[in-house]
This record gives C-alpha cells, structure tokens and sequence, in this order.
C-alpha cells in the first residue's frame, strides 16, 4: 500500500470518526439536542449517520473482497491465513523488510519489556502520534459539546414552569 493510499485511508477513518462521533450525541439525546440546536439536526444526522455507515461497510468489504481475494497477488484466495506460508517473491514485495531480515539470517528482535503491550502496539507502532493527534482533536471538541450540552441543561432547568390551569385559583381578569 502506498502512500497516497495510506493518506487516503488515514483522512477516511479520520473523517468517519468525526462524522460519527459528532452526531451520535444529536442520535442518543435528540431532546437535548434540540433545545440547542434547531429540530432540522436530528433527521438530517440519522441520514448522516447511517449513509456513513453504510460507506463505511462498503469500503472496508470491497477492499477485503479485493486484498485478500481477487488481487493477482492473492488470487483466487489467501492462504497464509490458514498455512502460515508466504511465497518468496510476495514476502520481498509486501513485506520487505522482514525479507531483509530473513535473507541476512538475523534473528527475530525480541520483545522488550511487557510482551503483551508489545504486540497490541506492533502494527502501529510508527504512527501511534498520528493516532494521537486526531484523538486529542476529537476530545477537544468533545469537552466543547459537552459544555455546550451543560449549559443547554442548565438554561432548560432555568425556563418558568408552565401555569397549570386547573390549580389556578382565580381567572386573569381579562378571561371574565
């Protein structure tokens, strides 16, 4: 995968996740939402929200279907999965330094400190700050809305109850 693709894939993730995250709180307090936002928000974030789904489902099954699948690397199906064997020449092409590693003879570098952490954070290990910017981003308009959603609260909590006309007592003068 290139860079170009890795770019791509990085802004789609980065930008689902917005998408998402920012209207799942107008989809699970539609009433809170409401009292801060005009009512247009709330049909128009289910339709955003489930086409974004629906995207999202779509992309990761047709790039699954092809990578593993119907690639001329691959085809007509994977089978290191289930052999745990690589053709020389796919090993060099995809995974080129573990090649240059393999033909050198050197051995596996060992996991240093706890394994465990080791091997949730192997596969992005390069790009755990890229991870954490967007992440930080996304809690920093979080805190936002989440002040924003206090005060709402608060201004709704604040509002004059409405005059319950049965326990009134005696009518306004000019209801005689």
């Amino acid at each position: 995968m290139g860079f170009v693709a890795i770019g791509t894939l990085f802004a789609a993730v980065t930008s689902g996740t917005a998408l998402g995250s920012t209207l799942l709180p107008l989809l699970l307090f539609p009433l809170l939402a409401t009292a801060v936002l005009g009512g247009q928000f709330v049909p128009a974030a289910k339709v955003a929200h489930s086409n974004e789904g629906l995207m999202a489902f779509l992309v990761v099954l047709t790039w699954h279907i092809f990578n593993a699948h119907l690639s001329p690397e691959a085809f007509p199906g994977d089978t290191t999965i289930f052999t745990g064997r690589i053709d020389k020449e796919r090993l060099r092409h995809e995974h080129a330094l573990e090649y240059a590693r393999l033909a050198a003879g050197a051995p596996a570098p060992a996991l240093a400190g706890r394994p465990v952490w080791a091997l949730v954070t192997a596969p992005v290990r390069g790009a755990l700050l890229v991870m954490y910017l967007p992440t930080l981003g996304f809690v920093m308009v979080g805190l936002h809305l989440a002040r924003r959603l206090r005060t709402a609260v608060r201004d709704l909590r604040a509002r004059p109850k409405p005059r319950d006309e049965a326990n009134a007592g005696e009518p306004p003068a000019s209801a005689a």
